[in-house]
């Protein structure tokens, strides 16, 4: 999935689209990928997405782009809350 459709998951709502971006961040072995997914949680993301976030800074932790972004998504979830 291309940046563009991250974007239009978190536009179409899907009651699903958190769950997928989850999923994604939590499984998929590819930076760019999880880097995209962790953007579009920031949009849509709630306190179900905190552990993914938390999961892929440590298992990312030698990117420091991945680092800095799931922090800032957790920062801006928590902020909502």
């Amino acid at each position: 999935m291309s940046a563009s459709s991250w974007s239009m998951c978190s536009v179409l709502r899907h009651a699903k689209v958190e769950q997928w971006l989850i999923g994604v961040v939590d499984r998929d072995e590819h930076v760019n990928v999880v880097a995209a997914a962790i953007e579009a949680l920031v949009e849509i993301g709630g306190a179900g997405a905190r552990g993914a976030l938390s999961r892929a800074a440590d298992r990312f932790s030698h990117e420091p782009f991945i680092v800095f972004s799931a922090e800032s998504a957790l920062h801006h979830i928590s902020s909502r809350a």
